[in-house]
């Protein structure tokens, strides 16, 4: 079986242009892994970098750490799902003066839609460490200083990523009518509100921009007439009513059937399969913030992969239960199902 390609790019482009000595380390520790196909520059023009953009559809893993000068006004790494949304995603920041919270290098892992990010710093010895995290603030390796360990890490991970199930999305019809289920919308506000509070406290301003619409707040969703309701993407759900939701078609289980222009949320996928296996349920709320006293699934998942559904009835097995609580390993979120 042939392996993944990856495309690891690092050092100084456009300008200043130049290796970095520590991403011609990481290239030797990862290439020695024997777990990649991997096509690798460090530094190089901008001539050259806007050939790799054009090539990411070649790819199912891009490593991106090339260091690009502000004045290049053309933001490639934000258009890289763009160019491919199959891809793994890796990007890097430089934090060796510790500039950045944690809460503002994931709200730029967001804006991006990267999977996994490499955030340097230093050490009290003044030693360059790596640090991997993931959208959802979750350490793979941290501060870790030898770039064996770095590199394995990051491999390890991203094969995970690769192995995990994901399932598409199409419009098939103009916008259903939402029901006007004013009784649950008050509740998921009710909740979305206090999901907020915990995790984005009042007076404080590191916390940024789409966590708070795609993380932050509950995802509350309903099943009615054959159709689940599931919020859209990027709606505030302190503020949520008929208007924040997306009709779904609840009979196709290999899809996300969608009706309307807008998107539901990423945890359709799992919500899909989870309302067909559980009979009896009729509302959900996905926050992400833990519940007390909840069972908690064994594996890291990321959003919307299907392997979230077995962890789920690994733990609650029985079809007809109609009201239980399940926390999500490493997803800083829990599922109220009623």
């Amino acid at each position: 079986m042939s392996l993944p390609k990856l495309l690891l790019l690092g050092g100084n482009w456009c300008e200043n242009i130049r290796e970095s000595g520590y991403i011609n380390k990481f290239y030797t520790a990862l290439k020695s892994l024997e777990n990649f196909d991997i096509k690798f520059q460090n530094g190089g023009t901008k001539e050259e970098l806007h050939l790799y953009f054009q090539q990411l559809q070649e790819f199912s893993v891009v490593i991106w750490m090339a260091n690009v000068p502000n004045t290049f006004d053309d933001k490639m790494v934000d258009k890289i799902k763009t160019q491919n949304q199959n891809i793994i995603l890796v990007t890097s920041k430089n934090n060796l003066e510790n500039k950045y919270h944690y809460m503002q290098l994931i709200s730029r892992m967001l804006a991006t839609k990267s999977n996994l990010e490499l955030v340097f710093t230093k050490n009290t010895s003044g030693q360059i460490a790596g640090t991997v995290i993931d959208p959802l603030n979750n350490a793979f390796c941290l501060e870790e200083t030898e770039i064996s360990k770095v590199s394995s890490t990051l491999a390890t991970r991203i094969l995970q990523l690769l192995s995990y199930s994901r399932m598409g999305s199409r419009q098939i019809g103009e916008a259903k009518e939402i029901p006007n289920n004013e009784e649950f919308f008050n509740i998921a506000k009710h909740y979305a509100e206090i999901f907020h509070n915990i995790i984005h406290p009042e007076n404080t301003s590191r916390f940024l921009g789409n966590l708070s619409f795609r993380c932050e707040n509950g995802f509350p969703s309903f099943k009615q007439d054959n159709l689940i309701y599931v919020t859209r993407r990027n709606v505030d759900k302190r503020l949520i009513g008929k208007e924040g939701f997306v009709a779904i078609d609840a009979n196709v289980t290999d899809c996300v059937c969608y009706y309307g222009e807008h998107k539901p949320s990423v945890d359709s996928p799992t919500l899909v399969q989870l309302y067909n296996y559980y009979v009896n349920v009729a509302y959900t709320i996905h926050s992400h913030v833990y519940i007390e006293g909840a069972p908690f699934t064994k594996h890291r998942i990321p959003c919307g992969a299907l392997e979230e559904v077995d962890a789920v009835i690994e733990i609650i097995s029985d079809k007809t239960t109609k009201n239980f609580a399940v926390n999500l390993l490493g997803r800083w979120k829990h599922s109220i199902r009623k």
